[in-house]
């Protein structure tokens, strides 16, 4: 079992194609966001900014606090 008692142990790769998955299901600048952040946690920041400069963009993500650096 994973550290959290899931019988599933989740690598970064797989979230990320989760996340892959889920935004073409959805379509969400939020589901977007998090594949981001996956993203970066396996080829490290500098490859996700042009995505987080492209959802600073989105009148969807005006007010979304995560991604303008507040709790």
């Amino acid at each position: 079992m994973g550290p959290s008692g899931c019988a599933v142990a989740f690598t970064w790769p797989v979230i990320v194609a989760l996340y892959t998955h889920l935004e073409t299901l959805i379509g969400s600048p939020v589901t977007r966001l998090n594949r981001a952040v996956a993203l970066a946690k396996i080829d490290g920041p500098e490859t996700t900014l042009s995505i987080l400069d492209e959802l600073a963009l989105d009148r969807r993500m005006l007010d979304y606090k995560a991604l303008l650096g507040g709790a």
